[in-house]
C-alpha cells in the first residue's frame, strides 16, 4: 500500500480513483466495509482504491474536549493496509483545513490529486467548515463534478451501532471481548521495551518488560492475558497495566511477562494482541502475596491462550 502524507508527493493525478473517506480510528467493522466497498468498485474499472483519513482527529481542534485516539498514526496506517487498499492518503487537519467550505474540500483536496470516479463515505458523514456538508451535499457536488456517491448504512452488532465511541466506552471498562467483537480482530497496541524500575525479576521472580506506547487510549487498569510478538515470533504474557498500588508506582505503567521467554528485550518494539481481562489491580499485603498471584496469573493465561 503506498502511503501519502504530503500531496507535494504525488507526480501526477491518480488515475480511476475510489475513495473511502473517513477517520478510521480504530478501523473497526464499519470503518472496514468502507474499505470493502472501495475496494470492491475499484475492481470494477480496474482502478485505484483509496482510503483517505485525518491526522490529528478533528475533535482535537476543540480544546474543551479531551480526546485521544483509539491507536496512533502508523497503526492506523498499518490496519488500513491489511485490507489490500492501493494508497492510503492522509489530509493533515488544522484550523486552515477546517475552514473549508465543503466545495472547496471536494476541488482542492479530492478533484486536484484523484481522477475520481467513486466516493464511499457512512450514512453520517459531514465534512467542510463547520461539518456543513452532509451525505446529500457530497451527492450534490458528484453530479456538478462527475463523480458516484456511495453512502453505507451502519454496521449493526447485538443490535447497536459500530463507533468508534462505542468501542472506547467498552476499553474504559476492561470488556476486551467486546472491544474484538466490534474491531473483528484482536485490539493491539505496540510500544518500544524501555528501562523500569528493575523490580520483577530481581524481587518478584518474574521480569517485566515495560512499554512506552504513544498517545492514546487504553484499556482499564488491570491484568490482561495477551500474544506479544516481536522478531516473527509470538508469546504467551500476563500484561498489568496500572500504577502497582502494591508499591504505589506513578505514573501508569504497560508491563508484560513473557512467559517461556528468557532474554534481553531492550529496545525492540512488542505488538500486544488483547485476548481476555483477568482481573483488576489489586493491592497486596506482602511480596510473597503478591508473587503467588502473579503465579496464579501466569497459569491463568495459559489456561486462555495455550
Amino acid at each position: 500500500m503506498r502511503i501519502i502524507k504530503d500531496t507535494e508527493q504525488l507526480d501526477k493525478r491518480v488515475e480511476k480513483a475510489v475513495l473511502a473517506i473517513g477517520n478510521f480510528d480504530g478501523v473497526h467493522l464499519g470503518h472496514q466495509e468502507l474499505l470493502r466497498c472501495a475496494r470492491e468498485q475499484a475492481a470494477k474499472i480496474d482502478g485505484n482504491s483509496v482510503a483517505v483519513t485525518f491526522w490529528p482527529h478533528p475533535i482535537t481542534l476543540n480544546k474543551e474536549r479531551q480526546f485521544v485516539p483509539l491507536q496512533p498514526l502508523p497503526e492506523r496506517l498499518e490496519c488500513i493496509a491489511r485490507y489490500d487498499m492501493d494508497i492510503s492518503m492522509v489530509l493533515a487537519f488544522n484550523r486552515e483545513f477546517a475552514n473549508h467550505t465543503p466545495e472547496e474540500f471536494v476541488t482542492e483536496k479530492l478533484l486536484a490529486f484523484f481522477d475520481l470516479k467513486t466516493v464511499i463515505i457512512g450514512f453520517n458523514h459531514n465534512f467542510g467548515r463547520n461539518r456543513s456538508g452532509s451525505v446529500e451535499t457530497m451527492r450534490q457536488l458528484g453530479e456538478k463534478y462527475g463523480f458516484e456517491v456511495i453512502a453505507l448504512e451502519a454496521i449493526d452488532f447485538k443490535d447497536s451501532p459500530v463507533s468508534s465511541s462505542r468501542i472506547r466506552r467498552a476499553l474504559a471498562v476492561g470488556k476486551i471481548k467486546g472491544v474484538n467483537e466490534l474491531l473483528g480482530r484482536e485490539y493491539c497496541l505496540s510500544g518500544k521495551v524501555v528501562e523500569g524500575v528493575g523490580r520483577g525479576g530481581k524481587l518478584l521472580g518474574f521480569p517485566t518488560a515495560n512499554m512506552e506506547t504513544k498517545p492514546r487510549q487504553l484499556p482499564l487498569e488491570g491484568i490482561y492475558a495477551v500474544r506479544v510478538k516481536f522478531d516473527d515470533k509470538s508469546y504467551m504474557g500476563a500484561l498489568n497495566i496500572g500504577i502497582s498500588p502494591t508499591f504505589k508506582d506513578t505514573p501508569k505503567r504497560l508491563e508484560v511477562f513473557l512467559i517461556d521467554y528468557d532474554g534481553d528485550l531492550y529496545g525492540k518494539t512488542l505488538q500486544l494482541d488483547f485476548v481476555q481481562r483477568l482481573r483488576g489491580e489489586k493491592k497486596f499485603d506482602s511480596i510473597e502475596a503478591l508473587k503467588a498471584q502473579i503465579a496464579k496469573d501466569v497459569q491463568e493465561v495459559r489456561n486462555v491462550l495455550g
